[in-house]
């Protein structure tokens, strides 16, 4: 690329876009946010939904800076399997990993008979987990076996709305939605009786 040199790349959503710059500030990278300085040799990954919802894809600009060789590639879609489900035997505290996440229906089991609060990992963390962006919903319902109800709590960054309780022999659903790189939404959309 030669210096005011733009290139338009469109980013499938769920990819990264994965820009190397051989000499110092050769290229800028713009979406709708603000560019990017690209340092000598380094691979910058640009969020393929920033500022879209899941399933749309986004135009990148390469800018670049001064004349230079710029090298660019997508990365690989992250594969998120249908549903998954986990049993959980324990009593008040924090949910593990894997627990909420890792598939567009997550089933969690409870069978501790005095479940108590099992509050959710961090919400960066759960993203993580799931390899998730902004923008990304998936479904988690949780049912209760035990004797107690089990209340869902809300680790950093975590907002829980609605009914966040699970009686015994019942279930709930969340819609989860991740609102930002750090922060995500559970929201109660449903629930009634559960039987193992």
């Amino acid at each position: 690329m030669i210096a005011g040199e733009r290139e338009t790349v469109y980013v499938p959503a769920g990819q990264v876009l994965n820009v190397v710059a051989t000499a110092p500030g050769v290229c800028t990278v713009t979406s709708l946010d603000p560019g990017t300085s690209v340092p000598n040799g380094t691979p910058v990954a640009v969020s393929a939904t920033t500022s879209f919802g899941p399933f749309q894809t986004l135009k990148v600009y390469l800018v670049a800076v001064t004349t230079g060789p710029v090298v660019w590639s997508l990365g690989t879609v992250a594969v998120v399997p249908p549903h998954r489900s986990s049993t959980l035997n324990a009593t008040v505290g924090t949910l593990p990993a894997g627990a909420l996440t890792g598939a567009r229906l997550v089933i969690l089991i409870s069978t501790n008979a005095t479940p108590g609060t099992q509050t959710t990992r961090t919400a960066a963390e759960m993203i993580a987990d799931h390899g998730a962006i902004p923008g990304d919903v998936w479904l988690v319902k949780i049912c209760n076996t035990g004797a107690g109800t089990l209340t869902l709590g809300a680790g950093a960054g975590v907002t829980i709305t609605g009914t966040a309780t699970v009686a015994q022999n019942t279930y709930r659903e969340f819609k989860v939605t991740v609102d930002s790189a750090a922060g995500m939404t559970f929201l109660n959309v449903g629930g009634g009786t559960y039987s193992a």
